[in-house]
Formats: C-alpha cells, structure tokens, sequence
C-alpha cells in the first residue's frame, strides 16, 4: 500500500538503530525454526525413524502444536508435522512444501504419529531439543539455539535460498547484489521490484 511506499522511499533518510537482526529461514511459525534446525543437523535417514521427541519451550505449546493439521496454514503451526517434513527431506523454506495435499499426505501422516512434543521450563524460547530413538536401536539427540551466532557465509546462504524461494532467481539476485554493495537507491528499487514480483500469482 502507499504507506509501505512511502517507508521504502524514506530509506536512509533518518538514522536507524538496529540491536539485532533475526531471520525466519522456514515457512512456518518462528516456534518450530529451531526444531527444524535441529532435525536438519542430525542427519538421521526417514526409514530408521523409531520415535521422536520434540522437547519445547512450554510458551509454544499453545501457538504451534497443532497435532493433526489438514491443510498447508495448519500445517504451518504443527511440530509432528514439519518435524516429519524436515526428515522426509521436505524443503521447509519453500512455501509451497505447505500445501493442502502435503499436509494429509500419508507418509508424512504416518511418520508424525511417531512424533511426540514435550515442554521443557529449562529451554528458552529460542531453543529445541530433539531426541529420535531409531529402529537399530540408537538413541540420537540434537539441539539448537536460534540465538547463538550464524556464521556470515552460512547466514548468506539461508537468505539467498528464501529470497529465491519467494522472489524467484532473478529478482532475489538483484535484490542480494543491491544490499551486498549498500546501494540504497539500487536496494530501494530492488525491494519495489521485489514487491511486484511477490503479489503475482
């Protein structure tokens, strides 16, 4: 809208005063990102998946514990699911990973009934424990802090693979080269293209 308009065209003009950055690197609620983290990092193979525990801040047991989501927005808000999704290899960035059909998909269905969410006072909003008891018989356990530093080089990466994800190749390069040079007019106009790009179906 022209209020977002006139924000865009002020960049630069006043001083701003930025503590800290965060990214959302998934398609889905900020209360699931480091589970997802977590899942990605152990690397453990669908097929020997036993029984997961997805331990939580208790603050996101109301927000993103949808158990039986049924469609993509649902889908958006449930640990059993987007926990089964990072181990099926489903890419959790691409919003399209959150659809209807992939939601009562059956093998995602049957994979999230092994998945139980527990809260946990001792981890901060901004952590996740996950414990995957495999069919050979080995307990495997992961974590992550979504508070802890991200290297530059794999922050880099993230951003440039959600940025392609939503805007497309074309767009999300202009948009990267724009902010990588600090060009604020270049960034201006990479950010209104980018606008475009983003309301077409």
């Amino acid at each position: 809208g022209s209020a977002d308009d006139e924000h865009l065209r002020r960049l630069g003009q006043a001083p701003w005063h930025i503590t800290s950055i965060s990214h959302k690197f998934h398609a889905c609620c900020h209360g699931l990102h480091a589970m997802l983290e977590a899942v990605k990092g152990m690397n453990v193979n669908v097929e020997d998946v036993e029984h997961v525990q997805v331990f939580t801040n208790p603050r996101w047991m109301s927000v993103c514990n949808q158990t039986d989501p049924d469609t993509g927005l649902a889908a958006k808000f449930s640990y059993r699911h987007t926990a089964a999704m990072a181990l099926s290899g489903i890419d959790t960035l691409d919003p399209d990973s959150f659809s209807d059909a992939w939601s009562r998909h059956p093998q995602l269905v049957a994979l999230r009934q092994k998945v139980d969410v527990l809260a946990d006072e001792t981890l901060s909003e901004m952590q996740c424990r996950v414990e995957i008891a495999t069919v050979s018989g080995q307990k495997r356990i992961g974590s992550h802090d979504l508070a802890d530093t991200i290297p530059i080089a794999a922050r880099r990466e993230k951003l440039q693979n959600k940025a392609r994800a939503f805007l497309g190749q074309a767009a999300a390069e202009a948009l990267w080269q724009a902010v990588d040079t600090s060009d604020l007019p270049a960034c201006e106009a990479a950010l209104m293209r980018s606008k475009t790009v983003a309301k077409q179906p």
